[in-house]
């Protein structure tokens, strides 16, 4: 794929799956909040109502997803460890160029809102 999406392929896929189909889709998973609060704006627009038709989570915990109505039920990440751990694995390439990557687990914590229902 591109790697990255426009504004309109997320109007076209939200059309194509959730408005045209009469939502056979009831939750969608986003990258991060800010496509997340993108969608829920455009479904409003559509008449598409979150979370009786369509679920929607984010990812990042940015403030705003406590500013959406519904609030948005996102993935908090804490970018401060993330930074952190960053700036170590960079400082011990620098002083050792033959450094191998290494994998980070990081946890993450659900952060429960008003844009998921629960399936009966």
């Amino acid at each position: 794929g591109k790697g990255m999406y426009t504004s309109e392929d997320l109007d076209a896929n939200l059309h194509k799956y959730i408005v045209a189909d009469k939502a056979p889709i009831t939750a969608m998973f986003c990258a991060n909040d800010l496509c997340a609060v993108e969608s829920l704006k455009r479904l409003n627009n559509w008449k598409v109502n979150c979370p009786d038709d369509v679920s929607i989570i984010g990812f990042d915990n940015l403030t705003i997803t406590e500013l959406m109505s519904p609030r948005l039920t996102t993935v908090s990440v804490p970018k401060a460890v993330i930074g952190l751990r960053a700036v170590q694995m960079l400082l011990k390439r620098i002083e050792n160029p033959l450094h191998f990557p290494e994998l980070v687990l990081i946890s993450t914590q659900l952060v429960e809102r008003g844009s998921v229902r629960a399936i009966k």
